[in-house]
């Protein structure tokens, strides 16, 4: 499995639709912009369709599952906007988990809701992403990690977004439960550096993505 979510060999890369006609005809910078792209339109729409935080085990199918758009948690507005770019970290986490579960901490893996632990993205992503300073350059589409207790746990994630907070950072998409501050659905908040930062990645988008890249 390489990081773009094909397999290792790379013989069978799937690519339907136009959208993902471009990315593979295009070179790696237009790569990386359009999976950016994709993934921030993704993320848009978890705001848009508005979930409310509900962070009960859902047994989902296998792979391509989803809890459904009525109630989400913070790593499903990272895993379906992922989605949304071509990649299914449910299928991808998975099988690395499988491979590796030493890396993992696990003993036994769980399709349906191992994607869904931010500890485990977190590991994923540092094996599979590019890791970059906490007080680095960020871009849209970087993926943040967080420590809500500035402990060395991660407990939370989002995706920075295109626009800037009044702070002068990045706006990010994140799902937080219902407080004074957030509304308990996906929003683009003014967070960045409202928790410790534990993790900064930034995806290698492929020419070659797996499956199409869609609409929702």
């Amino acid at each position: 499995m390489n990081p773009n979510g094909t397999r290792r060999s790379g013989r069978c890369r799937l690519a339907v639709g136009a959208a993902a006609l471009a990315l593979l005809t295009a070179g790696p910078a237009g790569a990386q912009e359009g999976g950016a792209s994709a993934l921030l339109a993704g993320a848009r729409e978890c705001v848009r369709r508005a979930p409310r935080y509900d962070g009960r085990y859902v047994a989902l199918p296998y792979p391509g599952g989803d809890p459904g758009w009525e109630i989400g948690v913070c790593t499903d507005v990272v895993i379906r906007a992922f989605r949304r770019a071509g990649v299914d970290l449910q299928r991808l986490v998975h099988e690395d988990i499988l491979e590796r579960p030493q890396a993992y901490g696990i003993r036994r893996a769980d399709a349906s809701i191992d994607h869904r632990r931010v500890r485990n993205l977190a590991v994923f992503f540092r094996r599979f992403a590019e890791e970059l300073p906490a007080e680095g350059d960020w871009r849209a589409g970087d993926i943040v990690v967080w420590s809500l207790r500035g402990s060395e746990r991660p407990d939370h994630i989002g995706v920075i977004s295109g626009e800037l907070g009044r702070s002068g950072n990045p706006l990010v998409y994140h799902h937080f439960p219902r407080t004074a501050h957030f509304s308990g659905h996906p929003e683009a908040s003014d967070c960045l550096h409202r928790w410790r930062i534990l993790g900064h990645f930034r995806w290698r988008w492929e020419p070659a993505v797996d499956p199409a890249v869609g609409g929702g």
